[in-house]
C-alpha cells in the first residue's frame, strides 16, 4: 500500500475503536474514498452479497490492500459491483 493510503487506512482503524464498526460498512466505505479522493488516492469501492444466509458488505480496496474491512470479512462475500 501506497504510505498516504496506510496512513488513512490507520486513522479509519483508529476511529472505529471510538466510532464502532456495526452494521456501518457503506458509510465508513463512501467517507473512506472521499478521504482518498482528498488525498489523491483512488481505491476501489466493492460491493458484495453472500447467499445463504443473505447479507450485503461494501469495502474499499487498493489494489490487492483492503483498506477498510477485513480480509476475513471480506472473503465471505462474492464482488457484485466495483466503483472508482
Amino acid at each position: 500500500i501506497a504510505s498516504g493510503a496506510e496512513r488513512v487506512a490507520a486513522a479509519f482503524e483508529r476511529s472505529a475503536l471510538l466510532l464502532g464498526r456495526g452494521d456501518r460498512c457503506l458509510a465508513r466505505a463512501v467517507a473512506m474514498m472521499i478521504v482518498c479522493h482528498h488525498w489523491r488516492l483512488y481505491p476501489t469501492l466493492v460491493f458484495g452479497v453472500r447467499i445463504n444466509p443473505f447479507a450485503a458488505h461494501a469495502w474499499v480496496q487498493l489494489d490487492e490492500s483492503i483498506l477498510v474491512g477485513d480480509f476475513e470479512q471480506v472473503r465471505l462475500f462474492t464482488p457484485i459491483l466495483a466503483v472508482q
